[in-house]
């Protein structure tokens, strides 16, 4: 028998009175970096926290770039700014670039960071449908934090800032202290209230060594903070508070407060990638409630120090006063023993407490539902499926019912096996395999609400096993065998990855109409589940979606897309846009240019990415749609001396493999398919 226990986290982090305590205990030097960098979660913690873990000072450089061969000759220059927006904006076609900072120029070993822009979110103010909020990770300063983009013409022209997160009081790791200082955020999630008020949460995490040449993060522990903020603006997303810290301690009371735990060498606490949603309706008895989950890694109770047991349940916190306070944080993920065979801590029996990506979503009458990814499921030989669970609230998020099952999912593949880069994680191979496609992915839930139909929950989920892909599939149609999970890395491998033809990931969704008690995608199974996604003549991976519905109840699905243009064998990437119509989907391309592979952040071995973020966003106004995506359409630069030239710009290179920036695009005036 075995069990599924590292995929994929996306995450950002919370604060637990104050602050939430990473610690990897024993006093080694290394201890809060190395804690985590051991962890069996190492794929499914956040992005923005492990980049510099796994790839020690560079994040992740590529072997170093000789400024001879970043003057290859290039195409592309340079953004410039213009007038029409502040800072450098960008059209082609329906796509806008939102973020517009105009490019920080980086020595190449760097690749990414003062530059990149990914991990994207939107949203559209139900009071002013051309007041649009995005949110992504924002690596201008060099390192992650978070970044705003608010429109006030329907997405044809964007505003952006970073959000006010350097410090908060008061001060936690020796006292007396003012204030304390974080070095790094990212994780972005945004919604409107009723009001047309916008709301932005995001995570905030201390470095440890090996990336800050301190020992381990300064305080008495030895060990690093993170945090979880919430945002607010009342002017559309152009301006926004400075949630300083508790109010206790002088600051507005919008951070969500954790415990904090100290662990053994090995072992950490850390809240990672929440998400948030806003009840939003007006006959609700819960209107404008804020929602924010998460998963909260720490040590089993009562082994600190003593094994490396550890957990992964998924907790909530609310607020009912515009954000500025939050219930104590509660775990929700439950337990069950039909569904969860395999806990991570031996002593809680049936404990759902190995999860990721947790969503909560507002049914019409104020019910909530948070779903996610759940691996405590039991397997057995070739097998190496998980499952998609939701708990539902009928209280405003006071008490929680017990685990539902959504749908099972298989995950996508070990990337080391099948591309020989990026070990630990999973990726999206082209077909056939090349080293190109090496960024870190995974499967994911992400659900809407019908605001017509108050039973009716949508639940949009990627597998790699599919009606498209699976093993009853002849050869070349789709042939896909799982082969278990590789013994090193605990990620899933199959037969047929990287064929033409062979395995594809694809969006599929399950439906519940009864109020979560029964899902379509249960009954149907994932052979003969729901296709969000469709195939145009070889297959093609799609990924990253997300999803969202309109007034009217209707469902519309973003996600990145290899079906056009060779995607699939060259490693592009584009995004489609799907509406339903009845049982049908129809489909649209949303990118005007198929973006080349990803170089940004790039794996050691090579000079493509191996972390493009981990997921998308979508809001729908109406009939229009606003699709939110990292793009690599834009050159990378950086500054190049020479004897001749010492102020010359040349594109970041490694032989013959130029670079591509990460910006954010979305769309203006695309209407649902």
């Amino acid at each position: 028998m075995k069990r599924r226990i590292a995929s994929v986290v996306f995450g950002a982090i919370v604060l637990a009175s104050g602050t939430l305590v990473l610690t990897g205990g024993g006093g080694t030097p290394a201890s809060a970096g190395n804690a985590i960098l051991k962890s069996r979660f190492i794929n499914r913690i956040s992005g923005y926290i492990v980049q510099d873990l796994t790839q020690g000072q560079t994040n992740g450089s590529a072997k170093p770039r000789s400024a001879a061969a970043g003057r290859t000759a290039s195409s592309i220059v340079p953004l410039t700014p213009t007038l029409s927006t502040t800072g450098c904006s960008e059209v082609s076609g329906t796509n806008v670039r939102v973020n517009q900072d105009c490019t920080n120029n980086s020595v190449p070993r760097y690749a990414g960071r003062g530059q990149a822009q990914n991990e994207t979110a939107i949203a559209v103010n139900p009071t002013n449908p051309q007041n649009l909020l995005a949110g992504q990770n924002d690596y201008r300063r060099g390192d992650g934090t978070c970044g705003a983009d608010f429109s006030i013409d329907g997405g044809q022209h964007w505003g952006n800032t970073l959000l006010p997160i350097g410090f908060s009081v008061p001060g936690f790791e020796k006292q007396p202290s003012a204030r304390h200082y974080w070095t790094s955020s990212g994780d972005p999630s945004v919604a409107y209230d009723t009001s047309g008020a916008a709301y932005y949460t995001c995570g905030a995490f201390d470095r440890s060594y090996p990336t800050n040449d301190a020992a381990a993060c300064p305080n008495p522990g030895g060990s690093c903070a993170s945090g979880l903020f919430v945002f607010r603006s009342v002017d559309g997303g152009a301006s926004w508070n400075f949630p300083a810290g508790s109010q206790a301690g002088g600051g507005s009371g919008q951070v969500i407060v954790t415990p904090g735990v100290s662990g053994a060498s090995g072992q950490f606490t850390l809240e990672d990638k929440q998400y948030m949603a806003i009840d939003a309706h007006p006959s609700s008895a819960y209107r404008d409630r804020i929602y924010v989950a998460w998963t909260h890694y720490t040590p089993c109770p009562g082994t600190a120090g003593k094994s490396a047991c550890e957990t992964a349940a998924v907790y909530l916190s609310y607020s009912f006063n515009h954000g500025q306070s939050f219930s104590t944080p509660t775990p929700i993920s439950g337990s069950s023993p039909s569904l969860c065979q395999v806990p991570l801590n031996p002593a809680t029996a049936h404990a759902c407490d190995n999860n990721s990506f947790a969503q909560p979503v507002v049914a019409a009458n104020g019910d909530v539902y948070v779903v996610f990814a759940n691996y405590n499921n039991a397997v057995s030989g070739n097998d190496n499926h998980n499952n998609v669970l939701v708990v539902k609230s009928t209280n405003g998020a006071q008490s929680f019912g017990g685990p539902h099952l959504v749908t099972r999912f298989n995950d996508l593949p070990d990337c080391v096996t099948y591309t020989g880069g990026d070990a630990f994680r999973a990726c999206v191979p082209t077909a056939p395999l090349s080293d190109v496609s090496i960024f870190r992915a995974a499967d994911y839930p992400s659900a809407a609400a019908d605001p017509t139909d108050p039973s009716k929950i949508y639940v949009t989920f990627g597998s790699y096993i599919n009606p498209h892909s699976n093993p009853g599939n002849p050869a070349g149609q789709g042939h896909c065998v799982p082969q278990g999970l590789n013994a090193t890395t605990v990620l899933n491998l199959y037969n047929g990855v990287g064929d033409v033809n062979g395995c594809n990931n694809d969006i599929l969704l399950s439906t519940t109409t009864d109020g979560g008690t029964t899902w379509s995608g249960v009954s149907n199974g994932l052979e003969h589940a729901t296709v969000v996604s469709d195939e145009s003549g070889q297959l093609a991976d799609q990924w990253w979606q997300w999803a969202a519905t309109n007034s009217a109840g209707q469902l519309a699905v973003s996600y990145y897309d290899r079906k056009y243009s060779g995607d699939e064998n060259n490693g592009s990437n584009d995004v489609s846009l799907a509406a339903s119509h009845g049982a049908a989907f129809n489909h649209t391309r949303v990118t005007s240019v198929s973006n080349p592979p990803a170089t940004e952040f790039p794996d050691g071995p090579n000079a493509y990415s191996d972390f493009l973020g981990d997921y998308s966003g979508l809001a729908v106004s109406g009939t229009t749609a606003y699709p939110i995506w990292s793009d690599t359409r834009n050159g990378e630069f950086y500054q190049c001396y020479s004897t001749t030239d010492p102020l010359g710009t040349c594109r970041v290179t490694s032989g013959s493999i130029q670079g591509f920036d990460e910006d954010v695009f979305t769309t203006h005036g695309l209407a649902l398919p």
